[in-house]
């Protein structure tokens, strides 16, 4: 979805923030709490994706 028409001006901090939110409304609620989950471990590929490894910068 980065690339994608409909997540333009979005971001996965944000994303995070409303699920967050969710959760706190929707307590013990399985769906949200998973919500919440991927979420957050989307940011957290994302941002080791986005980091440069010691391999790609001695090349």
């Amino acid at each position: 979805m980065r690339k994608s028409y409909w997540a333009k001006g979005a971001s996965l901090d944000r994303v995070l923030e409303h699920a967050q939110q969710l959760n706190a409304e929707f307590k013990d609620n399985p769906d949200v709490i998973e919500l919440a989950d991927l979420v957050s471990k989307a940011k957290q590929l994302m941002k080791q994706t986005e980091e440069p490894t010691s391999e790609n910068q001695e090349r």
